[in-house]
């Protein structure tokens, strides 16, 4: 009981931390002011998937990716 309550609380915390470091994700490519700036986020993300490769279900990834493409696509966007 005690086990699973302490993996509960881990994987609770590293929810957080990846939600926290997706919204940065998310925030430097919106800040995005021309294509290059695109470039860069795309790496973020992609550095991003990595660190948590461990940890992310294949699900919540599609999920990531999905957001991620929405909101470069907006990005890209606001060039044109």
């Amino acid at each position: 009981m005690f086990e699973s309550t302490i993996s509960f609380l881990k994987k609770y915390e590293n929810r957080k931390k990846i939600e926290k470091d997706f919204e940065w994700v998310i925030k430097v490519l919106s800040s995005s002011t021309n294509f290059n700036h695109i470039g860069i986020s795309n790496k973020i993300f992609i550095i991003f998937l990595h660190k948590w490769r461990n940890v992310i279900s294949e699900k919540d990834k599609e999920e990531y990716i999905f957001v991620f493409e929405q909101e470069k696509l907006i990005s890209i966007g606001q060039f044109l």
